[in-house]
């Protein structure tokens, strides 16, 4: 049943790109890259290999309440890193300023960033965070 509110959510997210702009206007690597890995890299500081091991099978009924402490970290590391982006991408505009005309696509690029750190929050560490207190307040 929770997978059919990941379905909804990644439908209304590509529908409403469909409507107003190319799909592939959404995607850029660099930014894919920066979010995620300066997200999980965050994670791995703090916990680990067990900032893999959440996503794997069994964490659940065994670890709930480190798994709650760790779905936190995440939901606060792709966050940050997804604002950290946007940073990193206005310094970039910032040298190139000279040439307006290149404006309009590097700020569409600039916003990219926190989207993915926020779908990923939304989507993936928030559920994930809230099946883990379900999981502790049981037992």
């Amino acid at each position: 049943m929770r997978w059919s509110g990941f379905i909804v959510i990644q439908a209304i997210v590509v529908m409403s790109i469909m409507i107003g702009a190319n799909f592939i206007s959404f995607i850029n690597a660099p930014s894919f890259i920066f979010t995620f890995g300066c997200a999980h890299a965050a994670m791995w500081m703090a916990h680990g290999k067990d900032s893999v091991a959440i996503l794997g099978t069994g964490f659940l009924d065994t670890r709930a309440k480190e798994g709650i402490i760790i779905a936190q970290t995440a939901r606060r590391s792709y966050v940050i890193s997804g604002w950290l982006g946007v940073l990193v991408g206005a310094i970039q505009m910032a040298h190139g300023l000279d040439e307006m005309a290149n404006f309009g696509p590097a700020f569409g690029v600039l916003l990219l960033c926190p989207l993915y750190g926020h779908l990923m929050d939304l989507s993936v560490w928030m559920p994930l965070e809230r099946a883990f207190t379900l999981k502790a307040q049981e037992g």
